[in-house]
């Protein structure tokens, strides 16, 4: 027992002994204890970075090294005793190899550990070298055809049968049937050559066709420029037909050019295009688009009845060029308002001289009188003119029976004679727009907005029996004769123009037959390019009309002898007219009544400048009527005594000197005496008294006016007296204020006589 105790503290000492060697007292190894001799190969090849050993290559030839020399051999030490086979302990830690000792009994073998943790995979080997391909084999014998597939044959293929029973072989040119693709063709005699067995779409023109079953005889025959429908060569136009797929018509479908040189001999002639585009488009009812480029020249009227017309273009781009064969541009003639026309867009010129008009819009008497409220007819944003400064319409727009019309922003020049610098320069055009009606149709409703006319007799005309309610908003009329003028054959209401500019040689608004009018917002110019008299606006039997505010009357002429007198509203059997505020550059005549005219009222009027040689008249009534002036309290008159005068019967102290006055007229008068009673205490008469040509009455009936005041001895008193003054008959007028002294005479010193004239 002794003994194996003994062996067991050995035992335990070495392996502290052990640790002490490879083990530091934190618990880390002991520097340099573990070599790479210590080590797995690998764990060594992670350390190194050397991945796993690699397949063995092929055996180098022998190297041969030098032979070292031989080692001396040491002494073998003796051997111990055998010593006991003690119980077998814990295993301890490794410690140093020692000596050999005696080879002990085969122990029994231990429990097998857990396997380790896999190693790092390491580095992947290059790619071997690829071998040779080997030759290729014999071709195998051909297989049977499956059951059910037709022998091959040369451009064919196979397409199941509708049964689904089999597979027939057809011709390539089925293929386009069976995949839905359209054939492309180059000719329309191509097109028509087609089988429509098998192709019922097409490629042609830019567009697609379809065969469509039908009934197309009726565009057949119209459409002989083939633009929408052709004719199959083998199908009958009324079994079907082939029809371009298009929302719209364009001249180039119908075979147009648009190649406008500007000389008509170097130019297509689409006449004939053109006119099958509108003959197409009232069977289709599709619009029609004008596309933009260089023009089409058309030598020959457009014409078309009873469809819905709607036509577009580029603005200022879309351009069709009328030769001097056509006596009229576009004409376009419907029965009612269920076919509407729409124009927008479009430039329409001609190459002659006051032929016809550019625009012909007419619809049925008919429809006038039974359908008044339903819109028809909008022309938007059109330019219409000649195609050179040689060149030019009779009249732009002509519309006839035309209810519920809209222009709106219409720009319409006339030609002009550069022969000349005066108006005969400006009145080769008849009309701008032209707005008539055939007998009991009335059109109403018609507004024009911004319309920009230049160079005509009349800016915008109405004649006939009359439109009613014509609305003009911010016109820009320039270089016309006229501006606005209507010429009704019975009365009709509402002429509005409001907002714009006229540069006229003779009228800038000439109405007739128009009640109701009204004017406002206006500026207006008088030309100074001719010895011509101008009236800026005459009312003619206008009942009801209105002028103003904010009319203003700029004169551009020199004076009277070279340009001509310039009046500025002239109102002719008109009864309850209303005037306000008009403002007159250098008038001659500011505001005329005459005929019948009564009830009517002027306010306000306002001339500045001199027109030299001018017939002057701020106002001017000589109608048979009663018609009133107010002038807005405006002065008139301030005058006073200069000097000491003594009141001694009816003496004169200060005047209002003669004045021009017109009938209707009214004025405010007001008289201030303050006088300086002598010795005798009596009464102080103030008097209003009036002279000359013209009629009038203070206070609706009386020739004078006088008031009566009790003055006391030396006393100062002022005596007032005030009243109106009513012309009824134009003419000069002098008013006088007057005193009288009863008793002692009254001393009125220098400026205590005042008197002042209103006009009301």
């Amino acid at each position: 027992m002794q003994a194996d105790l003994a062996e067991l503290t050995r035992a335990a000492g070495d392996t502290i002994d052990a640790l002490a060697d490879v083990r530091r007292s934190d618990g880390k190894l002991q520097n340099q204890s573990v070599t790479p001799d210590s080590l797995t190969p690998a764990t060594l090849a992670l350390i190194t970075g050397e991945g796993a050993t690699g397949p063995t290559g092929p055996t180098g030839p022998a190297g041969v090294g030098a032979t070292g020399p031989t080692g001396l051999t040491g002494a073998t030490g003796p051997s111990g005793a055998a010593g006991a086979v003690g119980a077998t302990g814990a295993t301890g830690p490794a410690g140093t190899n020692g000596s050999n000792g005696a080879v002990g009994a085969t122990g029994p073998t231990g429990v097998t550990g857990p396997t380790g943790p896999t190693g790092v995979t390491g580095l992947t080997g290059a790619t071997g070298i690829t071998g040779v391909t080997g030759v290729t084999g014999p071709t195998g014998a051909t297989g049977p055809v499956p059951s059910g597939f037709p022998t091959p044959a040369a451009s064919t293929f196979l397409q199941r049968d509708a049964g689904n029973t089999a597979y027939v072989a057809l011709a390539v040119d089925s293929a386009r049937l069976a995949l839905a693709a359209p054939v492309y063709v180059a000719t329309r005699a191509a097109l028509k050559a087609l089988d429509t067995t098998k192709d019922t779409t097409a490629l042609f023109d830019g567009s697609i066709w379809r065969f469509l079953a039908g009934n197309y005889s009726a565009l057949v025959t119209a459409d002989t420029q083939e633009g929408y429908v052709v004719k199959a060569t083998a199908i009958a136009s009324t079994v079907g037909a082939w029809v371009r797929s298009t929302a719209f018509h364009t001249p180039e479908m119908f075979q147009a050019i648009s190649d406008w040189t500007g000389t008509a001999g170097t130019s297509t002639n689409n006449a004939t295009a053109l006119q099958k585009m509108l003959d197409v488009a009232k069977l289709t009812g599709l619009p029609m688009v004008i596309s933009d480029g260089p023009g089409f020249y058309c030598n020959a009227t457009l014409s078309v009845s009873n469809l819905d017309f709607v036509m577009s273009g580029a603005f200022g781009a879309s351009r069709i060029v009328f030769g001097t064969s056509a006596t009229d541009g576009l004409v376009i003639t419907q029965d009612n308002f269920e076919h509407a026309t729409h124009i927008l867009s479009l430039t329409i010129t001609t190459l002659g001289q006051e032929t016809g008009a550019g625009l012909k819009v007419t619809y049925s008497n008919t429809d006038s009188v039974n359908n008044r409220n339903q819109p028809r007819c909008l022309l938007k944003d059109l330019d219409i003119r000649g195609e050179t400064l040689s060149a030019g319409w009779q009249d732009g727009i002509k519309a006839t029976d035309v209810h519920n019309l809209s222009i709106i922003r219409p720009c319409i020049n006339g030609r002009r004679d550069l022969g000349f610098t005066d108006k005969r320069s400006f009145n080769l055009m008849r009309y701008g727009l032209y707005l008539t009606n055939t007998s009991g149709a009335f059109p109403s409703d018609l507004n024009i907005e911004c319309p920009r006319i230049y160079s005509c007799q009349v800016g915008i005309y109405g004649d006939g029996e009359g439109s009613e309610g014509i609305k003009i908003d911010r016109p820009e009329l320039v270089g016309v004769i006229t501006g606005v003028s209507t010429r009704h054959t019975t009365t009709r209401p509402l002429v509005q123009v409001r907002g714009g500019h006229i540069n006229c040689f003779e009228f800038g608004i000439d109405l007739k037959n128009s009640p109701q009018s009204v004017i406002a917002d206006m500026l207006i110019y008088k030309i100074q390019l001719t010895n011509t008299d101008t009236i800026a606006i005459k009312l003619d039997t206008c009942d009801f009309s209105t002028i103003g505010p904010n009319v203003r009357l700029m004169n551009q002429g020199t004076d009277k002898a070279t340009n001509g007198e310039w009046d500025g509203i002239q109102i002719i059997s008109s009864n309850y007219f209303k005037i306000e505020g008009p403002e007159q550059e250098r008038p001659s005549r500011t505001v005329a009544i005459s005929g019948t005219s009564t009830g009517g009222e002027t306010r306000d009027i306002r001339t500045y400048g001199v027109y030299t040689g001018a017939t002057i008249a701020p106002y001017l009534d000589t109608s048979s009527g009663v018609n009133s002036r107010l002038g807005g309290n405006r002065k008139v008159v301030s005058a006073t005594n200069g000097a000491v005068t003594v009141t001694s019967g009816n003496t004169t102290v200060a005047t209002s000197g003669s004045l021009n006055v017109n009938k209707g007229e009214r004025f405010l008068v007001h008289g201030m005496i303050n006088t300086s009673k002598g010795a005798t205490a009596g009464d102080f008469l103030t008097i209003l008294t009036k002279s000359g040509t013209a009629t009038a009455v203070f206070n609706d009936s009386r020739a004078s006016l006088i008031q009566r005041a009790q003055q006391a001895i030396s006393g100062n008193v002022s005596h007032i007296v005030s009243g109106v003054i009513s012309v009824t008959a134009s003419g000069t007028l002098t008013i006088n204020l007057q005193g009288n002294s009863q008793g002692s005479n009254s001393d009125v010193l220098a400026g205590d006589g005042q008197l002042t004239v209103e006009m009301l």
